[in-house]
């Protein structure tokens, strides 16, 4: 009789595991979680699309003077940032203009001081008699002349010196450099200057009036994308 008890037993408490692993087989799974440690960085969202990537405004950035490219810091579809220098040009030419017109400004500086010297003789001698007015009046129109010649070359040095600013290509506005040389030619009606076919990122050639005679097919034109 008590075999039969424990036996009556072990069967009800396999069949009472066996339905609580039916049950927990059945059951829905619960949520699954994933834990990581807490950390800075950046958030970065991604779209995967085909077609051609075109800017929304293009910039283009060029130079008020004529010259070979020296110096070429910005390469095909490189982010540069607001003045940031992507190019320089020779200045070899600039910086000689600028040392003769300091020379000739020296000279001019001493011929108007002679000639104010002169002016002012020549008024005391008036004065006392001993040369005509006429004779003041030519050394009065004499130092007007060599005080405007040192004008005129003092504003020929601000030019230049505003050509050595220029020489110097920065980036406007922050962007991406987007642009290479697909074709150069004489321009038709300047010498000074050439037509350049670049490839802008968009599919379509601009074409751009260069004053670098160095530019060739292959080379980076300094461009910045709004």
């Amino acid at each position: 009789m008590r075999r039969l008890v424990w036996l009556t037993l072990i069967a009800a408490l396999a069949g009472g595991a066996y339905y609580y692993w039916q049950e927990q087989a059945h059951a829905p799974a619960g949520p699954l979680w994933r834990t990581a440690t807490v950390d800075r960085g950046p958030l970065v969202r991604s779209i995967n699309a085909s077609g051609p990537v075109r800017p929304v405004v293009l910039v283009k950035v060029g130079t008020r003077i004529s010259g070979n490219i020296a110096k070429l810091n910005a390469d095909f579809n490189q982010a540069v940032k607001q003045g940031e220098i992507l190019a320089e040009l020779d200045t070899a030419l600039i910086r000689a203009a600028l040392a003769q017109i300091e020379a000739e400004i020296a000279a001019a500086r001493a011929e108007r001081a002679l000639a104010k010297t002169q002016h002012a003789r020549n008024v005391r001698l008036v004065g006392e008699g001993f040369i005509s007015a006429s004779v003041l009046d030519e050394s009065a129109a004499a130092l007007a002349a060599r005080s405007a010649q040192v004008d005129q070359l003092e504003a020929r040095k601000r030019q230049e010196m505003t050509n050595l600013d220029h020489a110097i290509i920065r980036a406007p506005i922050d962007g991406v450099v987007v642009a290479r040389v697909l074709e150069t030619r004489p321009h038709p009606k300047a010498d000074r200057i050439q037509l350049v076919d670049v490839d802008a990122g968009d599919g379509e050639a601009l074409q751009i009036c260069c004053g670098a005679f160095n530019m060739a097919v292959g080379d980076v034109v300094p461009f910045a994308t709004l």
